[in-house]
């Protein structure tokens, strides 16, 4: 009798479980295709919480990010108390204007990310740190070739592309793919320049990740999670996450 209810939960269980999707490379085009309407964005808001760590010490602050383009938009971070403690936004004559404190420097767009004298130095320049905060892939073109390796268990899949070149910089990417939800969760870029670390996107949701996280060997990193996003595409459509 035993046996016979053992056999009878067995068959149920197992018939109503849903097995993992199979991963192909035949699949992965459609699995990567929400990422294709960050060239659409024509308007980005966001609210989220950052922390920062530098050579041991740790900071954290409330962000604010309105971005239509790179010629209009800012970034606003602020103490705990609500008073802005740094900012970056669009400037004249092709200028960024970033503000800590109360000092103004101007950036070119294409200049090495720095705050501060050293506050906060990533192998970023201004643009791409820009479209980083606003949710977008260092480089989303990769997605579009052929993996050099794929991998996976029963829950997870993994996309390998080695020593690509992202942006003008070699990087090994990392996509990671729920089987059972057939979605992308993490892309991950390993920056391979002395000196550099990994950026890692995480928790998407219509291509747009709720998380991103930049470490270094020094154990220095930036993490932003965000509260809400508010996006507008070109047809439109306004996306509330």
């Amino acid at each position: 009798m035993i046996r016979l209810l053992f056999l009878i939960a067995f068959m149920f269980f197992t018939q109503c479980t849903v097995p993992p999707v199979p991963v192909g490379k035949e699949m992965l085009p459609s699995l990567f295709l929400p990422f294709e309407s960050q060239d659409s964005v024509c308007l980005f808001e966001a609210f989220g919480e950052t922390k920062i760590t530098v050579n041991g010490q740790r900071f954290g602050a409330p962000i604010e990010i309105y971005w239509k383009s790179d010629r209009d938009f800012k970034v606003e971070f602020y103490s705990p108390f609500g008073g802005r403690i740094a900012s970056i936004a669009s400037g004249l004559g092709g200028m960024w204007d970033i503000k800590v404190g109360d000092s103004l420097y101007e950036k070119l767009p294409q200049e090495k990310v720095e705050l501060g004298h050293g506050f906060m130095e990533y192998p970023f320049t201004y643009r791409q740190f820009l479209h980083i905060l606003t949710g977008r892939l260092l480089d989303y073109a990769i997605l579009k070739k052929n993996v050099d390796s794929l991998s996976f268990d029963k829950k997870k899949g993994a996309c390998f592309w080695f020593d690509a070149d992202v942006s003008g910089r070699r990087c090994d990417v990392i996509a990671t793919i729920n089987r059972k939800q057939s979605s992308v969760t993490d892309v991950v870029y390993r920056i391979k320049s002395p000196g550099a670390g990994d950026l890692a996107y995480s928790s998407f949701k219509d291509g747009v990740p709720k998380e991103i996280r930049f470490s270094d060997p020094s154990n220095n990193y930036f993490y932003l999670n965000y509260d809400r996003i508010f996006q507008r595409t070109g047809a439109q459509s306004v996306k509330e996450r």
